[in-house]
């Protein structure tokens, strides 16, 4: 138990550090937003741009750049979608999240306690603050959508936490990680408490996974992708170039919109090439 533990360390760490992140920015919702975003993006976007060297390693010369030039497009397509159907593809984002975190954090599991867990993480926030993560959703889709959704959620987070503990399968160290989750969404806020699972617990699993099957010395290129992509999303937020699809939002309010926008545009073509990837031969990847 204390080596799985020690295992996910940096995650409760930042879990602590929100904590303290809290008691100076209690009640700014502001500086909450603003802190999330970069989080999410600084944190998020690296292990997305390890699918670079994913391409690279699974399909070579012209093939790889006709692949990369299909991601590109994918993700194109994606933000243009999300961006006119913001209700619809936000809905679909939210449970396809929920079955690439379930996967992706504990791919040697049974399918159903994948489910589950994937579910809880997207389920918990609403159990912890119904009425914070109800004015989250209604960024993306209107205040009665969004307190739709969120009495859903609640219901379906106490059947997916008792989904993911019904299997043995490190069921101990699942219930510490989804109780520091709960613990931190409640003591900061739900804000607080999913940047720290998807950038200390989601993504920094999937860089440990993938760092071992692409070529060494990445920081680099890992380097300008993101600082590429938060690029883009700085000039979107600023002058936006591609109007978003949402009207009467606060500043804070459009640059969460627009996170998740990006985040949205680059994790349905990154989700696709992952479970692609994970089922190829060990030889091919």
């Amino acid at each position: 138990m204390l080596v799985e533990i020690k295992k996910h360390q940096f995650y409760f760490a930042m879990c602590f550090a929100f904590l303290l992140l809290e008691a100076l920015f209690s009640n700014n919702t502001q500086a909450v937003f603003y802190i999330l975003s970069i989080a999410t993006l600084i944190g998020g976007v690296p292990h997305g741009a390890l699918d670079f060297f994913i391409l690279r390693r699974i399909f070579n010369n012209k093939s790889f750049y006709f692949s990369l030039a299909s991601y590109l497009l994918l993700s194109i397509a994606v933000f243009m979608i999300f961006n006119m159907f913001p209700i619809a593809f936000f809905l679909l984002f939210l449970f396809y999240s929920a079955i690439h975190f379930g996967d992706s954090d504990w791919e040697e599991h049974h399918i159903a306690s994948k489910i589950g867990w994937g579910l809880s993480v997207i389920s918990i926030p609403a159990l912890i603050d119904p009425q914070g993560i109800s004015y989250f959703y209604s960024i993306f889709t209107g205040q009665n959508t969004g307190s739709s959704i969120t009495t859903t959620m609640i219901y379906l987070s106490v059947i997916s936490i008792l989904l993911t503990i019904s299997f043995e399968a490190d069921r101990y160290i699942k219930v510490v990680v989804l109780l520091a989750f709960a613990i931190t969404s409640y003591l900061t806020n739900i804000y607080f408490g999913f940047a720290s699972y998807f950038v200390a617990f989601h993504s920094y699993h999937h860089m440990q996974y993938w760092k071992r099957k692409v070529r060494r010395h990445t920081f680099t290129i890992l380097f300008f992708i993101t600082l590429s992509v938060v690029s883009v999303f700085a000039l979107q937020l600023l002058f936006q170039f591609i109007p978003i699809n949402r009207t009467g939002l606060q500043f804070e309010e459009e640059m969460i919109y627009t996170v998740f926008l990006i985040i949205g545009a680059l994790t349905v073509p990154h989700m696709l090439l992952v479970s692609y990837a994970k089922y190829l031969p060990v030889d091919d990847i």
